[in-house]
């Protein structure tokens, strides 16, 4: 399996096309830090309009996307900055929609506890968390 992945949960917007055997063949992170700290810090809705520049780029950039061989477009739904998610979560149906795809809907925190998979399936098979996020806090026993 071929994945189109868009992440926009935040200030960073990321775009990447992943196989099934975890080889990343492209991927692009635009951080708008500076944009950012010109403006004292992340601006919820500035930050969405940043994104939605970047997805103006990607749609340039997806002619050169072979979407015969993408299965599937993944993007975050949350948590995260509710402008950058819907941005993002919005460009990738878009783009399942024309193409045909299957959308995969991401869950941000629950991808960053299972990233170490991306390195050894025997990493983890069970664990507890809690994320302490703002107002995303959570506790979950999770099994993977």
């Amino acid at each position: 399996m071929k994945v189109l992945a868009i992440e926009s949960s935040c200030d960073d917007t990321s775009f990447a096309i992943v196989n099934d055997d975890k080889s990343v063949e492209f991927l692009e992170t635009i951080n708008h830090r500076k944009f950012h700290k010109d403006h004292g810090g992340v601006v919820p809705e500035m930050a969405a309009r940043q994104h939605l520049d970047i997805m103006d780029h990607l749609s340039k950039f997806q002619k050169k996307i072979n979407f015969a061989k993408i299965d599937a477009i993944a993007s975050t739904y949350g948590p995260g900055l509710i402008g950058g998610l819907i941005v993002g979560s919005s460009f990738a149906k878009g783009l399942a929609l024309s193409h045909q795809k299957k959308i995969i809907p991401i869950n941000h925190l629950q991808a960053h506890l299972l990233s170490p998979r991306l390195v050894s399936e025997a990493i983890v098979s069970l664990f507890m968390f809690t994320c302490i996020w703002g107002k995303y806090s959570t506790r979950s026993c999770e099994k993977c």
